[in-house]
């Protein structure tokens, strides 16, 4: 049932919505559309985990649980608003299959730095309310705590769309990641408190969903628009595997050093290791091509010239 949801949710949730609003997007809003897109799920939490609560102090967890499968089910009529459209021509020099991108090292630069993503997600979506805890909150203020990041996940993930119109992504994912960690750094160096709190809930906030919109583009821009679907539903079933270990070995960490400093020392880690990785993917996206592929035609016309001489 585990693999099952987590494999449904990696496949199904942004991945299809993001890869059929892009191929009918224009290219320079593409990053506003997958930030709205990806603003969508904080806001949908917000709007159902006090329902969610409210039905399960009613009915119990099954009742909530069928609730929302009820929900659910108000996605089939949307999904009929994407009607079948020609596809727009590909770009040249594209990657020619989806198979053959997943074993290109680009992808895996930035399926790579977004598992890292999914471990941080995790971490705190599973252990945050028991950080707060243990910073000696209570539990009423767990509630506030997520209440205020989802609020800046919302606003992080639609600014990043606007910024993506100036900047590329690649550098743009960098700095997200590199903010993801000095966010990190500044929690675990201040006293714990309230206020502490507060405005690493607000500048983790920022940086949550705000990998998404510029991942998608990525992706987009290096394998093809047609492909983005398939591709980012690999990368989000990448994003699933880090966000196993994120969540397992925070309860690790609990059960061997009775606290979570462990998994926020690699938390900020891995997030400098995303941003390395972006770096890199710049340099990939820099290079030429092989030689041989450039060779070869001149190759073919030099033969070709000779066979007319010989005529």
């Amino acid at each position: 049932m585990l693999v099952v949801s987590a494999a449904g949710t990696a496949v199904a949730s942004n991945a299809l919505l993001i890869g059929e609003v892009s191929r009918r997007t224009a290219v320079d809003e593409r990053g506003l559309a997958s930030g709205v897109i990806g603003a969508g799920g904080p806001a949908g939490q917000l709007v159902l985990a006090p329902l969610v609560t409210m039905a399960i102090a009613m009915q119990g967890w099954v009742a909530a649980l069928c609730a929302l499968g009820a929900i659910a089910l108000l996605a089939l009529p949307l999904a009929r608003s994407f009607p079948q459209r020609p596809r727009r021509a590909e770009t040249p020099g594209l990657v020619a299959q989806s198979g053959e991108a997943i074993r290109d090292r680009r992808f895996w630069l930035i399926a790579g730095s977004f598992a890292m993503c999914g471990f941080h997600v995790s971490f705190l979506s599973v252990h945050m309310p028991g950080v707060i805890e243990r910073c000696g909150m209570p539990a009423s203020f767990a509630g506030a705590w997520l209440v205020i990041a989802g609020a800046a996940n919302m606003a992080g993930s639609v600014g990043v769309g606007f910024v993506m119109k100036r900047f590329a992504s690649a550098p743009l994912l960098a700095v997200v990641y590199g903010l993801r960690m000095v966010a990190i750094a500044a929690f675990v160096a201040s006293p714990q408190s309230a206020a502490a709190l507060l405005v690493f809930a607000i500048a983790i906030g920022l940086t949550y969903m705000s990998a998404l919109p510029p991942t998608a583009e990525l992706l987009a821009r290096t394998f093809g628009v047609e492909r983005l679907a398939g591709l980012l539903g690999a990368t989000m079933l990448v994003h699933q595997v880090g966000g196993f270990f994120g969540a397992w070995l925070g309860g690790v960490a609990v059960e061997h050093s009775g606290g979570y400093l462990p998994l926020w020392i690699a938390d900020g880690a891995l997030a400098m290791v995303a941003a390395t990785l972006q770096l890199l993917l710049m340099r990939e996206r820099r290079s030429p091509p092989p030689a041989r592929s450039a060779a070869r035609p001149a190759r073919w016309a030099f033969a070709a010239a000779r066979g007319r001489q010989s005529a």
